[in-house]
């Protein structure tokens, strides 16, 4: 049978494994669903660009400058957003591996606390992913006002 001493299993072990397992899964979709907004961001950053650099002639060079300078910014941010693109889960399975001979509910028991560190590491990734996005896109909103002032100030 097992080597490892026996663990005192709570016999709220199961409701606390699974509502941490339920987080993490929720955790996993905000990531998921944040990253997919990243990549319409790119394109808009690189049209920016391309809108900015291309209309200097009729806009001038000081407003095509700055668009350009915040598109490439607004680039940065939407970058910083999508890496690293890390998610904790817990325990890993190599970690489980390694208490393989316990029951279930002992392993459970076991690495509970590793759930709640890999919840937290995971809300403070997502607070640092969702600062980043907005601040691409007021950098962007802001880039948007800059094309239509300019485009304004250019016609009139």
């Amino acid at each position: 049978m097992s080597d490892s001493p026996a663990l005192h299993v709570p016999r709220s072990v199961d409701l606390l494994w699974e509502e941490g397992q339920r987080r993490l899964a929720a955790q996993s979709e905000l990531v998921s669903r944040l990253d997919s907004k990243t990549t319409p961001l790119l394109g808009f950053g690189v049209a920016a660009i391309v809108f900015f650099q291309t209309t200097a002639s009729r806009l001038g060079d000081d407003p095509s400058s700055l668009g350009s300078a915040l598109a490439i910014l607004g680039l940065l941010s939407t970058l910083a957003v999508m890496y690293p693109r890390t998610f904790s889960y817990a325990p890993e399975f190599r970690t489980f591996l390694q208490d393989g001979d316990r029951s279930p509910e002992e392993a459970r028991t076991l690495y509970l606390g590793n759930i709640r560190t890999a919840i937290a590491k995971n809300e403070a990734r997502l607070d640092m992913k969702t600062a980043w996005f907005k601040v691409a896109v007021w950098i962007y909103a802001s880039a948007v006002v800059l094309a239509v002032a300019a485009t304004i100030g250019a016609r009139g």
